[in-house]
Parts: C-alpha cells; sequence; structure tokens
C-alpha cells in the first residue's frame, strides 16, 4: 500500500469514526417522541364570560346585616353586599349567624399595623414580580377599593366584583408629548381662562425641527404640583384619550398613553349554590400590564375570622387532618402553610423546609363555638397551599386560607466577579383555570372536625368519586416490600455498580402465606425493586428482570398467592425518575426543566440537614410530555397480565 492508499485508508476511518460518534450523538439527543403541550388543555369546557346584570337589591324582610344590601337568597342562606368596602356577609337562616369576608372590628385592632389592617380589609392579596424579580404585593383594599377602582355586577344567584388594582394613571404621559399648535389651541387653550392657558402654553416649546410641533418641557412639568395644574386644565379643556391616542400616532410618538406602573385587573364572583357560598375567580380573565406578572393570590384570607374571644379550632390538611385551636398563645411557632398534594417535585432548591405529612385533601375549615363553616377547592386545587395563623402575632384574628401560585418559581444564581446574586425567576405562562371555593356552614352536632368530615364524604360520594362498601367487607392490608437494590463496588480497585437482592419472590410469598395463615387476607403488596438494576432501575422502556430476586415463574406465583386471598401484586416503576443517562434517555431532551431553563437533575435529601446530598448519585425528572411515550413502551415490553404498575 502507497502512502496516497493508506492516508485514503486513515481518512476513511476516521470519517466512520466520526459519522458513527455523531449518529449516537443525535440519537442521544434527540430524545424520545414528546406528546403536544396542547394535548392536555380541554378546549371542550372552555369557560364563557359571566353575563352581568346591573346591581339590584332584594327585599329583606330578615334582620339584615348592618351596613350592607341583600343580593342573593338560596336554601336558607342570605347573601349581602357592603357597596363601600365590597365586603361580603352570609347569614346562616338555621342557626342566625353571620359569617363575614372580613372582621367587623378590625379598626378596633391594637396589635395590627396600618398595612395589617389593609389586609385586614381585603378580599384578594396579590403578590407579583417585575422583570429584576422584585416582589411586591397588592391587597386589593389600599390598591384598589379606597381609591374607588371597582365595578359590580349581578350575576345568577349573586355577584361578581370587577377590581383594578394598583395605579393606572399615565402621569406626565397623560400629556402630549409631542403636539402641534395649531391642535393644542384648539383642544386646549382655546377652552381655558387666560391666565391657565398662558400657564399652560409656556410648558410646551417649539421643537428645532418644525416650529409648528410643540414639545413638552418635561423638567419643568414632572414636578409634581406643575404636573398636577397641567392635568387639571387638559382635564378642564376636555382632552380626551382620543386626543392623546391621535396626537402621539400623528407625531410618532410610541408607547404613548400606556402607564408603566403595575396594574391588574381581577375578579371576583360570589353566589349561593345549593346551599353553599362559592367564590370563584376566573383566572383566563386577569389583566397584567407590562412588565409585572403575578405569583400568587390569597382569596378571602381573613373569611370567618375568629377574634381572641373565639374557642374552637381550624381544620388543615396535614396529613388525614390536623387541628390548630384557636387563640393557643403560640406565637412563637412558626405559620401553618402547606401546599395541597404535596411539594413541587419540579423545585431547584437545595434546602427544603421541615418534613411533614402531604396534604391529601383540598380542605380546610374553622370552628368557633357552636357554628363552624367548612371550605373545599373544586378549582385550582392543584395550585393551591393552605395557610392558617392564630392570633396574637400580626392582628387578633385566627384565620385559614387558600393561596394559589398562578406561576412556578425558581432561584437562579448569577456570579459576578465579586459575589453571587439570587434573582427570583416566575415561569412566563400563568394556569389558566379558574379557581373556586365552596363554602359549608355548619351548626350545633355537625359544628365539628367530624362533621366537617361527614359533610366531605357526603360531597364525594355524589360525585361518585368514593363508592360505600357492602357490609361486613374485609378491609385490604397494605404491605411495601423492597426487592433489589443497586450498590457501589469494586474489583480489582475497578469500581462498579451491581445488584443486592433484599426480599427474594419466594421470600414475599412465604410473607404473604404467612399473612394468610394469621387470618390477614386482601394483602395489597408493593414490590420496589424487580428489574433494570433495582429500586434505582434503567429507563423503563426496556424491561429486564432482576435475576437476584427471583425467575419470572416466582414473580408470576407471587402474584397468583396474592389472589388467592383477594389480594393483588403491584409491582412498581419510576416513570417519571431517570436515575440513569444511558441510550434510552437524553437529558437535554427528555428531561423536565427548571423556571431558569436547567434540566431537572435532583440528589436525595439528607433527612438530618434536610438539604440535597450532592455526594450521593442523582436522578432527573422526565418530561410530562415525554411520560405517554415511555408508558406505553414499557406496557410493549412487559405483560402486565393481572398485575397493576403503581408509578412512582
Amino acid at each position: 500500500m502507497n502512502k496516497r492508499q493508506r492516508l485514503y485508508a486513515v481518512l476513511a476511518g476516521g470519517t466512520a469514526v466520526i459519522m458513527i460518534a455523531a449518529g449516537l450523538l443525535y440519537i442521544n439527543n434527540r430524545g424520545v417522541p414528546a406528546v403536544e403541550a396542547a394535548t392536555y388543555l380541554d378546549t371542550t369546557t372552555k369557560a364563557m364570560p359571566v353575563t352581568e346584570d346591573p346591581l339590584q337589591f332584594l327585599s329583606d324582610s330578615s334582620q339584615g346585616v348592618p351596613g350592607m344590601q341583600l343580593v342573593a337568597e338560596d336554601h336558607g342562606l342570605a347573601l349581602y353586599y357592603n357597596e363601600e368596602t365590597t365586603e361580603i356577609a352570609v347569614r346562616d337562616g338555621k342557626s342566625g349567624e353571620i359569617w363575614y369576608s372580613n372582621p367587623k372590628e378590625r379598626a378596633e385592632d391594637g396589635l395590627a399595623s396600618a398595612y395589617e389592617k389593609e389586609v385586614l380589609s381585603s378580599q384578594l392579596n396579590v403578590s407579583f414580580r417585575d422583570s429584576m424579580g422584585t416582589l411586591e404585593n397588592f391587597p386589593n383594599f389600599s390598591s384598589s377599593i379606597s381609591n374607588k377602582q371597582f365595578t359590580v355586577g349581578q350575576i345568577d344567584q349573586g355577584i361578581r366584583v370587577n377590581y383594578t388594582l394598583g395605579d393606572t394613571s399615565l402621569g406626565i404621559d397623560a400629556l402630549p408629548k409631542l403636539i402641534s399648535k395649531q391642535r393644542l389651541e384648539e383642544k386646549v387653550l382655546s377652552k381655558l381662562d387666560a391666565t391657565v392657558a398662558r400657564y399652560t402654553s409656556a410648558r410646551y416649546y417649539p421643537t428645532k425641527s418644525n416650529p409648528d410641533i410643540l414639545e413638552r418641557l418635561d423638567g419643568q412639568i414632572s414636578k409634581q404640583l406643575v404636573l398636577n395644574k397641567m392635568l387639571g386644565a387638559f382635564e378642564t379643556a376636555g382632552y380626551t384619550a382620543d386626543d392623546l391616542a391621535f396626537d402621539n400616532q400623528e407625531n410618532g410618538v410610541e408607547g404613548g398613553g400606556v402607564s408603566d406602573k403595575p396594574s391588574f385587573v381581577i375578579s371576583v364572583e360570589y353566589r349561593l349554590e345549593q346551599g353553599a357560598l362559592v367564590v370563584t375567580v376566573p383566572l383566563s380573565q386577569i389583566e397584567e400590564s407590562g412588565q409585572y406578572r403575578i405569583r400568587n393570590i390569597d382569596l378571602l384570607a381573613y373569611f370567618g375570622a375568629a377574634d381572641t374571644k373565639g374557642e374552637g379550632y381550624m381544620l388543615v390538611p396535614d396529613g388525614s387532618g390536623s387541628l390548630i385551636h384557636l387563640n393557643n398563645g403560640k406565637t412563637q411557632e412558626e405559620q401553618y402553610v402547606q401546599r395541597v398534594y404535596g411539594t413541587d417535585p419540579n423545585d431547584n432548591s437545595l434546602s427544603r423546609p421541615q418534613v411533614s405529612e402531604s396534604a391529601y385533601m383540598p380542605v380546610f375549615g374553622l370552628k368557633n363555638g357552636e357554628n363552624a363553616w367548612f371550605a373545599v377547592i373544586e378549582k385550582g386545587d392543584g395550585i393551591a397551599s393552605i395557610s392558617a395563623d392564630i392570633g396574637g402575632r400580626q392582628n387578633s384574628y385566627n384565620h385559614v386560607h387558600a393561596t394559589f401560585s398562578l406561576r412556578g418559581e425558581d432561584e437562579l444564581e448569577m456570579y459576578t466577579s465579586q459575589k453571587m446574586q439570587e434573582i427570583q425567576l416566575l415561569s412566563e405562562e400563568p394556569f389558566r383555570g379558574d379557581i373556586q371555593v365552596r363554602y359549608h356552614f355548619l351548626h350545633g352536632e355537625d359544628a365539628s372536625y367530624s362533621g366537617m368530615a361527614r359533610l366531605y364524604q357526603q360531597q364525594l360520594v355524589e360525585q361518585d368519586v368514593l363508592k360505600p362498601l357492602p357490609e361486613q367487607t374485609e378491609l385490604p392490608f397494605y404491605v411495601d416490600v423492597l426487592g433489589a437494590v443497586d450498590k457501589k463496588a469494586s474489583f480489582l480497585s475497578v469500581p462498579y455498580r451491581t445488584t443486592l437482592a433484599m426480599t427474594t419472590y419466594e421470600q414475599a410469598t412465604e410473607m404473604a402465606a404467612k399473612l394468610q395463615q394469621d387470618g390477614v387476607n386482601r394483602v395489597q403488596m408493593r414490590y420496589q425493586g424487580w428489574f433494570g438494576g433495582g429500586i434505582s432501575h434503567h429507563t423503563p422502556t426496556q424491561v429486564k428482570l432482576d435475576s437476584e430476586v427471583g425467575s419470572r415463574s416466582e414473580l408470576q406465583a407471587l402474584s397468583a398467592k396474592l389472589e388467592q386471598s383477594g389480594g393483588a401484586l403491584f409491582p412498581d416503576v419510576a416513570f417519571q425518575h431517570m436515575y440513569h443517562d444511558d441510550m434510552r434517555f437524553a437529558p437535554s431532551s427528555d428531561a423536565a426543566r427548571f423556571v431558569t431553563k436547567e434540566t431537572a437533575e435532583l440528589y436525595p435529601y439528607n433527612p438530618a440537614l434536610n438539604r440535597m446530598d450532592q455526594s450521593r448519585d442523582s436522578y432527573y425528572l422526565l418530561s410530562a410530555a415525554k411520560l405517554p411515550y415511555v408508558v406505553s413502551e414499557f406496557a410493549d415490553k412487559f405483560n402486565i397480565g393481572s398485575w397493576w404498575i403503581i408509578p412512582s
């Protein structure tokens, strides 16, 4: 072989290696097929805007509620509304109890600061961030009600209150930046008295390029006293928003007529329905301004709040339910805040708060004396958190309510040569559904946590979520069994991973037999670590049983043994936790992402420090768009027969 032939051979070999590497790189980064996000949206039940009619008060033959007017009645309940404060109240005809959206005596609360009194007077408290991540709050009393920035209309069995929160005034931009000499004379100066006209005219000066076009002297007008006089003059002359838009367009002024201050339009609907108060916030109709994005909304934070004389407790959904007694004096403890259905796994926080039982039910309530109310979050429960606090900390009122997170939030670390800065980022797209809470009212023997539980149980039965068990039904017995785990090992100082059996199929079958002998039937066994290298298994698009825990026939024998006593085997599969970056999973394409756009790579938490332990093996969260493909591939590869698959 001559030199030229050898050169061609080397080039051909190098090209082949490059092509193979490129092919592997392409396969490893294109990821598995994804489902379009629109597939998850229910377009058939899109909420239609509620038609409003002018507010009409009803005649009231009862004692009524001082300072309020009757707007709706249903099943013994009466809904009242205050035209000045937008407060609502519900009178329970059976007990005579009146439940207020805001505490009656809040103005006399000596413990509450001026800001806290604004919160006590609010039906909404909106937290939002600007483009730099700065967090601000708008209680709707100070940002809307006190400025009369709201309207109210009648809807079926209730009312709808439309709030505009924030300063919507244009400030200096309510005056045209550029205006022709002719239009200033025609639209403004000619309609003012001579003194005011001269004052106004002096604040505009001919431009150098065209003396017939006048420019606003911002250096003078930006002073508040001058601005107020100028705004008053233009208002007196009848200068309208349409006039401003015309002048801005005629002179090429962009962005004029739009306030750069944070403002939001949010509506709250109150209606009586089947003996309950239903409160709805149609999120799809919320309007946000400019760069400002809503993070959370506190809804009716002080509805039915109990003062320092209250006796009873608040119900919170910690685990199967917990109680916080009113006025218990534990003001040094942290406020109760818990997310419904548990924390968001797609969270890049290195540390986590105190570990507690997940909240499995979207409910909360408050008992005060012989009366109680009980709330169920019917819409938006997946983005809700429950907050509760006793009186004596920031104010004198015990209260419990729901907070709704419209957007996800993550922390981005920005490094400079000298320091590290943390910036809070919000996801651009908010939750598009509605939020809705239904308030029930209880009295006497039913005004207790057991009464609340019975009411919720009945509601779930009516919705066909729960079905009553036949009499003398033997309850199932649930048990988790750990099969195989992966372990680090070494051979001749070469590290590798191996699979170690903790409980074999045969041993699990013996456990089921002993339970059956002792009279424990209907055993529901969740078996973890049975394929793909133990509990931290490979991507489940391929299924290879772990021989360390037994054969396929032994696995089937275990299932048959459980079925003999009315039980079942539930082989566990972690569909969304990807423990291995292999050829069947490409993190750049298949992993979920944080709000910061980083791939969602997480580490187990150290239980002693409640921080991620980055010395241990990490795992990725599978993107929700890739989940249908992974599940279908698993089902095709593994004939589950009569088994159920438990995703984790």
